[in-house]
């Protein structure tokens, strides 16, 4: 029973999501670089720097006992409750973007949504703030979009997130 409840769910949604990037690999037509490829490039950098960056200093902040039961309001974390989650959906955006410009690949775009569906309102973003933090002051119970980055009441400057990706950088 497990098997097809977790395991082919699993491997059907894993399938499913996986479309787009399947789709741009596949395809000959265009043969060279397009405006959708470069753009898809540029959204799955973003994601990508969203998510690594994110993930770091939720580690770094979590690392330090001082930090124990408070909630992260720094760094990217100021911006949005979830910069790993909103860089994950991202970089998938990125991909769709980059198979909608092959012959059949812009009927991918359920893959995106599925995905962002599924870190919003089933695993990521829900689960997280439904039951792993209730009665611990978090991101999760503050203002703001819970996925979309946006303007904080603390203000974090660049030069701050852009010596948090060298740190990354240099350490990975």
């Amino acid at each position: 029973v497990s098997f097809f409840q977790v395991f082919m769910l699993q491997g059907l949604l894993m399938w499913i999501i996986a479309l787009s990037l399947m789709a741009a690999q596949s395809n000959r037509t265009p043969d060279q670089f397009a405006v959708l490829d470069i753009l898809g490039a540029a959204v799955w950098c973003v994601g990508f720097f969203f998510e690594a960056v994110g993930d770091w200093q939720l580690a770094r902040f979590k690392g330090d006992p001082a930090n124990k039961g408070k909630a992260m309001r720094s760094g990217l974390w100021a911006y949005t409750r979830h910069p790993n989650y909103f860089g994950e959906a991202t970089m998938w955006w990125g991909l769709y973007l980059i198979a909608a410009g092959t012959r059949w690949g812009f009927w991918t775009i359920f893959s995106p949504i599925l995905l962002t569906f599924m870190l919003l309102r089933v695993s990521g973003v829900a689960l997280l703030e439904n039951s792993a933090w209730k009665g611990i002051p978090c991101l999760g119970h503050g203002p703001g979009p819970r996925h979309i980055p946006h303007q904080a009441d603390e203000y974090v400057e660049v030069g701050q997130l852009l010596e948090a990706a060298r740190v990354y950088a240099l350490a990975g």
